[in-house]
């Protein structure tokens, strides 16, 4: 039998809706209707505002479910938003948290769907989580054995060798394990611990190899392809996911404006 997939991805008032609505559109391209998607917006506590309700209309067309959810880190984190939609992600046998701000340019197909109960890239560059003494800390302060050589990784923009630090833009992983409720825990764990330096605005990045390891599981390496780096490099070639972050690095890149111009042009509502 063919395995599914699916994602998760944030979608509030503002550019975000706007986003998430092309991340949503780009996916039914180049996929079809197969995927299950899931719109995460703010419940009604969050102090977040709520997508148009002509947004709403434009993802239900899309068949996109939308599920409400609350930021379960607080109100001081905004990105927790995306921990939130872990509580409604799509029971498929490979589902994806998405970055709303990613298009999708080629098929994710069931032969490239990843294996490992957690999978995702490495980071682009070395960043404040680069020491790996600050990562020492970290793991001493979890209670958990030190990583090991073969479990660190290369960047993906620069080449250094560091700790397993991974983007959090395209992250992969099975819904039949307690990936998620583990990654949401320590979240929480690491969130008010003031020795932990640096852990704001990086809570989720430094949550996911946690407990991978806590789950005696490595994360499996995705290549850029899964999350490519858009805001540093031209895309040479179609990718499955481009992370653009913000609409100028669209219009500078010929074949993500192209891929933006095939969907809008075809699409009045969008």
């Amino acid at each position: 039998m063919t395995a599914r997939w699916g994602a998760v991805f944030v979608c509030q008032g503002g550019g975000l809706e706007r986003k998430a609505a092309l991340l949503a559109a780009s996916i039914r391209r180049r996929n079809g209707p197969a995927p299950q998607l899931v719109a995460a917006i703010p419940g009604p506590s969050a102090m977040w505002p709520r997508p148009t309700d002509a947004t709403l209309a434009y993802l239900d067309r899309l068949n996109v479910r939308i599920e409400e959810t609350e930021n379960p880190i607080g109100e001081h984190y905004p990105i927790g938003n995306k921990l939130g939609c872990l509580a409604v992600a799509p029971k498929v046998d490979r589902c994806f948290f998405l970055d709303s701000d990613l298009l999708a340019l080629k098929p994710v197909l069931a032969a490239d769907l990843p294996i490992a109960a957690v999978a995702a890239k490495p980071e682009d560059r070395p960043g404040p989580w680069s020491d790996k003494r600050a990562w020492r800390r970290l793991y001493r302060w979890a209670g958990i054995p030190k990583w090991n050589r073969d479990d660190e990784i290369v960047t993906t923009i620069s080449g250094h060798r560091i700790p397993p630090y991974f983007n959090a833009g395209v992250v992969g992983f099975d819904p039949a394990s307690d990936f998620a409720e583990r990654w949401l825990s320590w979240a929480k764990r690491i969130d008010p611990t003031t020795e932990i330096i640096h852990r704001h605005p990086w809570l989720d990045q430094l949550a996911l190899p946690i407990a991978a390891s806590e789950m005696g599981v490595k994360p499996e390496r995705l290549d850029a392809s899964w999350n490519w780096p858009a805001h540093h490099w031209l895309l040479e070639e179609p990718v499955r996911f481009a992370h653009y972050h913000e609409p100028a690095v669209i219009e500078e890149d010929p074949m993500l404006w192209t891929a933006f111009r095939e969907l809008v042009d075809g699409d009045d509502e969008l």
